[in-house]
């Protein structure tokens, strides 16, 4: 997501692109997912208005159901999870994690399968029999970081 910092920290409230934008924190998220390997940093968010948010403010360009959720910032979440991507404005790759507060397992594998998918297409890691044994790795890199940070956020 995020070009790599050495003081990288896992708490959102202290991670390095508040110094560039600290309007960010007013829409933080719940955690991060690192994919060291590949440099790459995914901010999970558990708010869809949220993760809209950062991406205006950042300057992707928003999907047409982004720009209604920020019209309409009470609409009731329309999707249990998603993973969203894009150029920032100032030309850096932003991959980013949403996840309903009541998806469970399931949808958390799903996702993280979509993030790899993209990581490997950014990266060049063609899909295929070569790579699969490092995609199942990372799937379960990711899947553990995920199941984390929710269990983190249930009462």
């Amino acid at each position: 997501m995020i070009k790599r910092s050495a003081c990288f920290q896992s708490s959102p409230y202290q991670h390095p692109i508040y110094d560039t934008h600290p309007e960010l924190l007013n829409y933080p998220w719940v955690g991060v997912l690192d994919l060291t390997i590949f440099r790459t940093d995914i901010p999970l968010f558990t708010s869809a208005h949220a993760r809209a948010k950062c991406f205006e403010i950042l300057g992707v360009d928003l999907i047409p159901e982004d720009k209604e959720l920020l019209d309409n910032p009470e609409q009731h979440q329309f999707y249990e999870g998603c993973v969203s991507y894009g150029w920032t404005k100032d030309n850096t790759y932003l991959l980013a994690l949403y996840l309903s507060p009541e998806s469970g397992p399931s949808t958390w594998v799903h996702e993280a399968s979509h993030c790899i998918d993209l990581v490997f297409e950014r990266v060049g890691i063609p899909p295929g029999v070569e790579s699969t044994e490092v995609r199942s790795y990372c799937l379960d890199h990711l899947y553990t970081q995920i199941s984390q940070i929710m269990e983190e956020q249930t009462p």
